[in-house]
């Protein structure tokens, strides 16, 4: 299946509506204490958007699929495909244990909670445009 511009922008144009492109260099623990009216429900702003952008992250990462496999059916291979594959495993990785780094390093037991979420939540972020790019759809 051959990925279509309409679905790039339809994608792209999805994130962009929800702030994720614009917002990609915004810190999350500021957003949610902008969207909440108190600290105490910061944590499940977060939660909500690790959700949140992981979602959008799955969806740019079919495009990048997609991409591969038009690719790999164009070479009669599979070699696009599995490096897909193996960098979203590597990708998630990393994420996981940098940001369980930043959450240790933290002052205390709630900033470690909320410093390792708003770290999943801005690297996820960098991943979809990084994604987006990939799937052909970014500069």
């Amino acid at each position: 299946m051959p990925v279509s511009w309409a679905r790039i922008g339809f994608v792209a144009s999805l994130i962009a509506a929800i702030g994720l492109l614009e917002s990609a260099a915004a810190n999350p623990l500021v957003e949610c204490g902008v969207l909440t009216s108190s600290n105490s429900r910061v944590p499940d702003c977060l939660q909500t958007q690790v959700e949140v952008s992981t979602r959008a992250m799955e969806e740019v990462l079919g495009l990048a699929r997609a991409k591969a496999q038009e690719l790999d059916e164009a070479t009669d291979g599979d070699a696009a495909v599995l490096a897909v594959e193996a960098s979203q495993q590597a990708w998630v990785a990393f994420r996981d244990t940098d940001c369980q780094l930043r959450g240790d390093l933290a002052a205390s037991g709630s900033d470690a909670a909320a410093v390792q979420l708003a770290c999943q939540i801005e690297m996820t972020r960098e991943r979809m445009d990084e994604l987006l790019r990939l799937a052909g759809g970014g500069s």
